[in-house]
């Protein structure tokens, strides 16, 4: 029962690489005391000024800074086949 257990999840695992695609790129924005990093709305998206231009950047998701641990857990876990 355990090794058919097994072989469906790694098969699901396998088909939900296979759909979102094999390289996935988050990013996490922490709490900074200079406001140089902006997240845009779209969840997908951040600018960087430096030097007074801005740069911008764009993920797979974009975590904000309020967002909790459980919530990027919650995210990424489904990716995640063993820690």
């Amino acid at each position: 029962a355990v090794a058919t257990a097994d072989s469906t999840r790694r098969k699901m695992h396998n088909e939900l690489v296979s759909i979102r695609g094999n390289i996935r790129v988050y990013c996490r924005v922490r709490p900074h005391p200079t406001p140089v990093l902006r997240c845009l709305p779209d969840q997908v998206g951040v600018n960087i000024c430096v030097d007074g231009k801005e740069h911008g950047f764009s993920y797979d998701r974009v975590f904000q800074p309020g967002e909790s641990q459980v919530e990027v857990f919650s995210t990424v876990s489904e990716l995640v086949q063993s820690a």
